[in-house]
């Protein structure tokens, strides 16, 4: 967050926008000063760096949308086709996600990886559209505030990896502290649909023997009806058959393996605990939550 200096590696420089780093420092100065560009479409050229002026040149259109400039007829030509045959090489990325990096969101940990991959110069395809993006798919999002051992990632890329012992290498030296690479395979892309997920609950204290006696019960309990309020209404749902196993295995410690299903209602870790040793809110938030593994339950996608 400390000022920098003009010359020092910038957030943006992650950043593509095939406008050269002078242009830009250029134009914050005149920012400063108050002094107008003009625009090159009508006036001369500011030589940034973008134009090629073969496949990339101004171009001005009327209301009607139809270049008034003969130059654009050339435009037809430089839409981009979708490839026909594209190679795609998917890879499963599995990492940890461990100290104070856990207390960024999914959206943001997304982020994150796909500034990482430009940075270590790994190149993915990209979806088609107005906004394109890397074609990657993450697992399910973790809680905020949740640590794990067990995360992944799957990759589409273009070619595939010559070294993966030194790509696992390069990515982490770009990654953040607290995300840390420890694996890549080949992997068919096949998203998990059905995955069982083991978590560590470590308490601030120990828990009290009516606590255990509560996990023991719902261990042997057929059914457990929970209530959940969704946009303003009131819904029952069986929380049971979204715990595989449920126990204490230390004065303070929970072992707990939760079940989670594609575009099905799951159950959070700290959700669990409060339904079923019925602690006290501010307890419940001040327990650790660490994610120690997943298994898929679906054999075409197998880690």
């Amino acid at each position: 967050l400390r000022a920098r200096k003009i010359d020092e590696i910038l957030p943006g420089h992650h950043l593509q926008p095939g406008v050269d780093t002078r242009v830009l420092q250029e134009e914050l100065e005149k920012a400063g000063s108050e002094v107008y560009t003009p625009d090159c479409r009508y006036h001369a050229c500011q030589k940034c760096g973008l134009c090629d002026f073969e496949t990339i040149f101004p171009v001005v259109h009327n209301r009607s949308g139809k270049s008034i400039d003969s130059i654009s007829t050339s435009n037809e030509q430089t839409k981009e086709v979708p490839k026909q045959n594209e190679l795609h090489n998917r890879y499963i990325v599995h990492y940890s996600r461990t100290g104070k990096i856990c207390f960024l969101g999914h959206l943001e940990i997304l982020q994150v990886f796909f500034r990482a991959l430009r940075r270590a110069e790994i190149k993915t395809h990209y979806s088609q559209g107005f906004n394109p993006s890397p074609k990657i798919s993450f697992g399910p999002a973790l809680a905020v505030g949740t640590e794990s051992l067990a995360e992944f990632l799957i990759m589409d890329l273009p070619e595939p990896l010559s070294h993966v012992e030194e790509t696992v290498q390069r990515l982490n030296s770009k990654l953040p502290p607290g995300l840390n690479v420890t694996l890549i395979k080949r992997h068919p892309g096949k998203i998990p649909q059905r995955i069982l997920v083991s978590y560590t609950l470590t308490l601030a204290r120990p828990l009290t023997d009516r606590e255990r006696e509560l996990v023991d019960i719902f261990s042997q309990s057929e059914t457990f009806i929970i209530k959940r309020s969704r946009k303003g209404k009131i819904k029952s749902l069986d929380i049971r058959p979204l715990i595989n196993s449920i126990s204490c295995t230390q004065p303070n410690t929970i072992e707990l393996e939760t079940m989670n299903i594609s575009s099905m209602p799951g159950i959070k870790p700290i959700e669990a605990l409060l339904h079923i040793t019925r602690l006290d809110k501010d307890t419940a938030l001040g327990t650790s939550i660490l994610k120690t593994s997943w298994t898929t339950m679906d054999s075409s996608c197998a880690p």
